[in-house]
Parts: C-alpha cells; sequence; structure tokens
C-alpha cells in the first residue's frame, strides 16, 4: 500500500497537493516579504526570511505574517479608496 505524504497548510489544514502547499505558503509569504525587503527562505511551521541586506535571517509566526498580510490589504482597499478606484 503508498502511503500518501501530506503536507500542512499555513491554515493548519492538511494537503496531500505539493502545488497547493507551494501555492498556499507562497501566497502568504512573497507579500510580505516584499514589504520586508527580504527573500523568502524556507516555510513551514512560519515564514523564514533573509533580509536583502545580507543580516541574518529570521523567522515570522504564521500568525504574524497573516497579520501582516491583512495590513497590507487593507491598506491597499483604502488606497483605492482615497483615489476613487474600485
Amino acid at each position: 500500500m503508498k502511503r500518501v505524504r501530506t503536507f500542512t497548510l499555513p491554515n493548519g489544514k492538511a494537503t496531500s497537493s505539493t502545488d497547493r502547499y507551494c501555492r498556499e505558503w507562497n501566497r502568504l509569504a512573497k507579500p510580505v516579504a516584499k514589504v520586508l525587503n527580504c527573500d523568502v527562505i524556507g516555510m513551514d511551521p512560519g515564514i523564514h526570511l533573509a533580509p536583502k541586506s545580507g543580516a541574518p535571517g529570521f523567522q515570522l509566526p504564521v500568525s504574524v505574517a497573516q497579520s501582516i498580510l491583512a495590513l497590507l490589504q487593507s491598506n491597499r482597499r483604502l488606497r483605492r479608496f482615497h483615489e476613487g478606484g474600485p
């Protein structure tokens, strides 16, 4: 019997799809890394980032990364509202 490998998503649920696993983690990690001027160097658990300045890398817990992402999304909506966009 073939053993199915499972991966943990940022929301804590499991998947056997490596594509979904990468897509979900990147959806969280990439915008956070961009605003912090970092490269993503690892995921699960948390987001592992390396500053582009060469400073030592660090890990953000998923909850912190999700809060940063929510602030970024909220800021984009607010900016569009003030600019008269959708």
